[in-house]
């Protein structure tokens, strides 16, 4: 019973690994290429709007230490989640085009 398995296995295994691989010849869908640019430009303008984002809060915070509050610091922490979420977005997209 298990020599049976055993050999069923390696017969499995011979099969996959000196089997013909899939080959396809994949073709992109007319007009993914202006698609491509549009998802580029809006990574390329999210991610400044990011860094001006942690910019402008940055010098926000630093003007409410100044005057002995801390009430932007969960605004920081918003920006900082938007900043991960664009990121994470992006990669994504670039993982499915």
């Amino acid at each position: 019973m298990i020599r049976s398995a055993t050999n069923a296995l390696r017969t499995l295994g011979a099969v996959v690994l000196f089997a013909d691989p899939f080959n396809s010849n994949p073709q992109p869908v007319p007009g993914m290429d202006k698609f491509q640019t549009i998802i580029g430009w809006s990574a390329w303008i999210s991610a400044g709007l990011c860094l001006m984002g942690l910019i402008v809060t940055g010098a926000m915070l630093a003007v409410s230490y100044h005057r002995g509050t801390n009430e932007h610091v969960g605004r920081l922490a918003g920006v900082a989640a938007g900043c991960l979420i664009v990121g994470g977005a992006s990669t994504v997209v670039g993982a499915l085009v």
